[in-house]
């Protein structure tokens, strides 16, 4: 998949023969739901990541876990078309503790509420668990024993709130790790669809990111953005790389724009599910507090 311009994609169907570029009718691919395909992730290389400690890749350098690609070398930045936005939790098996994994996870839902003045129903957005009333033994650090227990939604029993982790320590982490996740669009790379998942220090980066997309009268995924990385360092004085996004002007092509309205329509349709299961220890990135329990 080489790199072709610097440009905004010059085509929205690349590599499709002329007879096929107003092509309109079914695909054949109409019954696979989106979370039924697995989305190549954009990944931060850390000092701790795999391929940087094998010598394959720079730190901070933006790849593709799939292939392994080159997206931006350290010091680079990233063009991307943002598609949909989504925030799920994640109970993390501690990678020192029988390899790591997911236990479950966390989706946004909108349930009925009511007002306790006025006794109307309003809708309230709420994180449901996939594993509801269940409990999980977990080892922080491959150490620490401790048990968790979902409920029906993770704000139930505050397992996304300090001190969940750990109940012992009201100073540990959250039990269930946020991820802000994004569909985007690469439009120096043939127009890839890619994800992006932001969590723990990279959080506060997510939250800048969602202030600039709600910026302006113009959809997102009209927009384009850089993707680059930063230098900085926790609590514990380790360093490490970080997410950096800024505006880049708006998508060119109307072509292109019809491509991305389309993947944004069918996205918001039937969902989107990011592949976490090569995650180091959940997180592309250090703990801000150095890893405290």
């Amino acid at each position: 998949m080489a790199k072709k311009s610097t440009e905004v994609a010059p085509v929205a169907k690349p590599g499709l023969p002329a007879y096929l570029q107003d092509y309109t009718g079914p695909t054949g691919a109409e019954g696979i739901d989106n979370e039924d395909v697995t989305i190549p992730r954009i990944k931060l290389a850390q000092g701790t990541t795999p391929e940087v400690k094998a010598g394959e890749l720079a730190e901070g350098c933006l790849f593709l876990n799939v292939t392994g690609e080159v997206l931006a070398a350290p010091g680079e930045t990233l063009k991307v078309i943002p598609i949909v936005q989504g925030k799920e939790f994640i109970l993390w098996k501690d990678q020192s503790f029988d390899g790591g994994g997911v236990f479950a996870r966390a989706r946004r839902v909108m349930v009925d509420a009511l007002d306790p003045d006025t006794g109307e129903k309003y809708k309230v957005a709420r994180y449901a668990w996939d594993k509801p009333n269940q409990s999980f033994e977990n080892k922080i650090k491959g150490i620490l024993p401790v048990t968790w227990n979902t409920l029906t939604f993770v704000d139930e029993n505050n397992m996304d709130k300090f001190g969940s982790a750990n109940v012992n320590d009201p100073d540990s982490h959250p039990a269930a790790t946020a991820h802000h996740n994004y569909v985007v669009v690469l439009p120096d790379y043939d127009n890839t669809v890619a994800a992006l998942s932001l969590s723990n220090t990279a959080v506060k980066k997510a939250k800048d990111f969602n202030a600039m997309l709600k910026m302006g009268n113009a959809p997102f995924f009209a927009r384009v953005f850089t993707v680059g990385t930063v230098p900085e360092t926790n609590n514990d004085g380790q360093e490490y790389k970080n997410y950096s996004f800024k505006p880049a002007g708006f998508v060119e092509d109307e072509n292109v724009f019809t491509f991305t309205k389309g993947l944004f329509e069918s996205f918001s349709d039937k969902g989107f599910v990011v592949d976490q299961s090569d995650k180091e220890g959940g997180s592309d990135a250090a703990s801000a507090d150095g890893g405290k329990f």
